[in-house]
């Protein structure tokens, strides 16, 4: 499953913003691209322990509070995707 074409067409079914769209589908590009870094594969399910290392990550690059929070909000979106595939159950 290509993940971020299938979130992308689901924000689009909401009628999410293009601006929206585009932030919430680069922000969890950015986010995979950080586990590929870190070797480590996505399988479709979200854990604390990966998003915690995202949150250090961005802190210890030193990103602004506000980007980090915008980041982790997109997560929040492409989670509730999950869920809505039958892919997580929270």
């Amino acid at each position: 499953m290509n993940y971020i074409e299938t979130f992308e067409s689901h924000l689009r079914e909401q009628r999410k913003a293009e601006k929206t769209i585009q932030s919430y589908t680069g922000d969890t590009m950015g986010f995979l691209t950080y586990l590929e870094t870190k070797e480590l594969s996505f399988d479709g399910i979200l854990n604390r322990f990966t998003i915690n290392s995202y949150k250090n990550y961005l802190i210890k690059e030193n990103y602004e509070p506000t980007t980090i929070n915008k980041k982790l909000n997109s997560l929040q979106s492409f989670n509730d995707f999950l869920i809505h595939q039958g892919i997580m159950t929270e």
